[in-house]
């Protein structure tokens, strides 16, 4: 299993149910997204990031496929004007 994992830091802290609800809509397109978790951070005064994108994937080419998506594609373009300071990284579990 791959694991796609993004956070980041939000513009304004009220609009952390938008995005989150933007996207949990992605598996509804995506069907190379196997399962989606997306939390906020509860105390964000202490971190650099407020929300935290979670996608699992069974196999590189899902991955891909997901990044490439058209769906993808659109929520890349949503997300910057609610959220800075993007960090993400790709791992096996």
């Amino acid at each position: 299993m791959i694991r796609h994992v993004v956070m980041w830091s939000l513009k304004d802290k009220n609009t952390a149910g938008e995005v989150k609800t933007r996207l949990l809509t992605m598996p509804e397109h995506i069907p190379q997204i196997k399962k989606i978790e997306v939390k906020t951070n509860i105390d964000s005064s202490s971190t650099t990031h407020d929300i935290i994108l979670i996608t699992f994937h069974d196999t590189e080419e899902e991955l891909y496929g997901y990044q490439n998506h058209e769906y993808h594609q659109e929520i890349k373009k949503f997300i910057p004007q609610y959220c800075t300071n993007r960090a993400c990284i790709d791992f096996y579990d």
